[in-house]
């Protein structure tokens, strides 16, 4: 390895975080809380009505009962069989939507949010009746009849994507520097959770993981006859939401291959308009910082129209 080398380190390219609320997992939140009040909560004899049963999937297809397909749909992804249940579920749903849609935006969400729900239920039903992955002795031999519920297929696609999107721990260099006499303000800036204490997003993934497990057994010994979800279909979601968040990332920096100098003209640009600053303005901006042709920041910026910001 050179010490003195002339050629610096690349950076590794993450998606940045937006200034839009998150307001399509919101929406999620309060849809699994109705849910499971209109649906679960109020009379929990309605559950094996309209969850998942394998079994019961023939039947409404076979007579295009569309209705009961459309409930089996909400309550399995939705629904819970008590406050555990919802509890828990609620708050993964949060931990990993929030950061996911700041950094993908609420279309590209519903993207991951509509295939984590339905293509891992297919798979789910594919697996009822093939090989079957058991964690627990003593479990169900026929899983047809057996009822699945809960957002473990959405959160699982989610954790996938929250895994590629979420940046590394980041490394604090200005420990102990003197502040520019110049500076008449601190930059303190105030770090997330997971960068504080040294959380990694495996740390979250790991213990939601832990959490499914837990529901399995849970469901196996104390609940018999429900279940959160199979190993595959679950290894599915998450490879979904994997997949479809690598491709973002991959996707965006293909508009900064020219080089390091136009991301950093981006960002430059990104940060003013941040500050309500006119786009104007900040193509102006931007180029005197860095000592560019206002054009070229401007031809910068226009092919970077409707692409995930860098950061």
């Amino acid at each position: 390895m050179t010490i003195n080398s002339l050629d610096p380190p690349k950076k590794k390219i993450m998606l940045a975080q937006q200034q839009a609320p998150p307001l399509l997992t919101a929406l999620l939140v309060v849809g699994m809380i109705f849910i499971y009040w209109s649906l679960t909560g109020k009379d929990p004899a309605v559950v094996p009505e309209y969850a998942f049963k394998p079994a019961s999937i023939v039947e409404f297809l076979a007579t295009q009962q569309w209705p009961k397909l459309a409930f089996v749909w909400l309550s399995a992804n939705f629904g819970a069989i008590n406050l555990w249940q919802l509890g828990f579920g609620l708050y993964f749903l949060g931990l990993f939507g929030v950061p996911v849609e700041k950094r993908v935006g609420p279309g590209r969400l519903l993207i991951l949010f509509l295939l984590g729900s339905t293509i891992p239920w297919i798979v789910q039903y594919w697996d009822t009746g093939n090989a079957v992955i058991s964690l627990f002795p003593g479990e169900h031999l026929n899983k047809l009849d057996l009822i699945y519920i809960g957002p473990f297929f959405i959160t699982s696609t989610l954790a996938g994507a929250y895994l590629v999107v979420m940046p590394p721990k980041k490394a604090d260099l200005s420990g102990g520097m003197p502040r520019n006499r110049f500076e008449i303000f601190s930059k303190k800036v105030e770090k997330p959770v997971e960068e504080r204490y040294g959380l990694k997003p495996w740390t979250f993934v790991s213990a939601f993981i832990i959490y499914e497990v837990a529901m399995h057994a849970l469901m196996l010994y104390v609940w018999p006859g429900y279940d959160v979800g199979g190993v595959l279909a679950g290894l599915v979601a998450g490879l979904i939401g994997y997949g479809i968040a690598s491709y973002l990332v991959a996707s965006a920096a293909e508009t900064f291959k020219d080089g390091p100098m136009k991301l950093e003209a981006i960002r430059r640009y990104n940060e003013l308009i941040d500050l309500d600053v006119t786009p104007e303005d900040a193509i102006k901006g931007s180029a005197r910082a860095m000592g560019l042709p206002v054009d070229q920041v401007r031809l910068w910026v226009s092919q970077s129209k409707n692409k995930l910001r860098i950061s």
